[in-house]
């Protein structure tokens, strides 16, 4: 399949922080006669034993993983949520003077997918990595792959996250995943992709709006979507948030788009650019609401244990204003925390009294953690 690449001049990012080398694993891989270099983050609380979520997160064009950890700086939310990040290199483009690009202009016979594939089974093989929880984010170049690998490994990513970039012409006329497919494209509307490319008689992106049109069809969500405005909580940075939800996909997938109104070529929340809302925290909230099949219990009322023994039973799940422990045998002592891993609430269960009010819980996902088990628990 032919590639297409817009090019737009890059930039450096400046560190303003260390990252936790004891966190950090190296990695080569040998891929079709190169070594590929990648970056595993392994979250603390990592035991070997329970499947955790892996990410991978691509740097933009010309980049390096490096500057893709700095820029989302995602590790510290992996490091509390309990999920894996994984940060590929990509390599140096022959037809773009030597940079470090992971899709090229065509005509081109290059293509970073299989290799891709070749490292989610890699890494699936050396740690517990749960299958059905593989994720997907980038920056700028980095996110124009990312919808490529969503159209073209739904098999294997549950869920994608574009940053900076809406969808090529080529990717999104050769895009048909057999499911429905969450996607959150965040983006600001002065991007130089915001509302499309035409050059030459040719066009080369499609805008963000048909961008998120084309997963409303695909996902069969609703037509109109719902819009809610972020706090502006910085008056400094020239830009506001606003998020646009399409609901009630098939699978109960919805798709999401965060405008950066007044926005530029950035990644909200890091050291430029928009500071109303932290980006990687609304792109983990987003993805990690879905596995491979859609929405995480979508229409059941069953429980998921996290953990290899259980001996205790969560009903109803999804839940609303409460939650039910079947199965304790005495008092146990249980904590709530949000998907980004912070303690939302504690408290005690006893046998006479086994019910969770959670009426003041918002909705979403949540990891319930009680008698030495995790449970994924979801408020509708």
């Amino acid at each position: 399949m032919q590639r297409v690449k817009f090019l737009i001049p890059s930039f450096f990012l400046l560190a303003f922080h260390l990252s936790c080398a004891q966190s950090f694993n190296n990695g080569i891989l040998s891929h079709n006669g190169e070594n590929r270099a990648y970056r595993l983050f392994i979250p603390s609380q990592y035991d070997g034993e329970t499947s955790i979520p892996l990410l991978l997160n691509f740097h933009a064009g010309n980049g390096s993983i490096q500057d893709q950890v700095d820029l989302s700086d995602m590790h510290t939310i992996a490091d509390t949520a309990n999920f894996m990040v994984v940060y590929p290199q990509a390599l140096a483009d022959p037809t773009d003077g030597g940079s470090t690009n992971w899709m090229r202009k065509a005509p081109t016979t290059f293509d970073d997918v299989p290799f891709i594939k070749t490292l989610i089974d890699t890494v699936s093989s050396q740690y517990n990595i749960d299958k059905e929880r593989v994720y997907a984010t980038g920056y700028s170049l980095g996110g124009e792959f990312t919808f490529e690998l969503g159209c073209r490994l739904f098999d294997k990513i549950a869920a994608i996250a574009p940053v900076a970039r809406p969808m090529t012409k080529v990717t999104y006329e050769n895009c048909n995943p057999n499911r429905p497919l969450p996607v959150m494209l965040v983006m600001g509307t002065n991007d130089d992709t915001y509302n499309g490319i035409e050059f030459g008689g040719t066009k080369w992106y499609f805008s963000a709006s048909e961008t998120m049109n084309f997963w409303a069809e695909h996902n069969n969500t609703e037509t109109s979507a719902v819009v809610t405005d972020f706090q502006d909580i910085s008056n400094m940075d020239g830009s506001t948030a606003q998020k646009s939800t399409w609901q009630n996909g098939d699978q109960c997938v919805s798709i999401e788009h965060i405008k950066i109104i007044n926005g530029g070529h950035t990644w909200p929340g890091s050291f430029f650019g928009n500071q109303d809302i932290n980006g990687s925290k609304e792109i983990w909230k987003f993805l990690s609401k879905y596995d491979i099949n859609g929405l995480i219990d979508c229409e059941t009322n069953s429980y998921e244990n996290l953990s290899s023994h259980t001996t205790v039973q969560v009903n109803p799940n999804p839940f609303r204003n409460f939650i039910e422990i079947h199965g304790l045998k005495n008092t146990i002592e249980y904590k709530i925390f949000s998907s980004l891993g912070e303690e939302i609430e504690k408290g005690n269960l006893t046998v006479s009294n086994p019910i969770l009010q959670t009426s003041n819980l918002p909705k979403g996902l949540y990891i319930l953690k009680m008698e030495g088990q995790m449970f994924r628990i979801l408020k509708n």
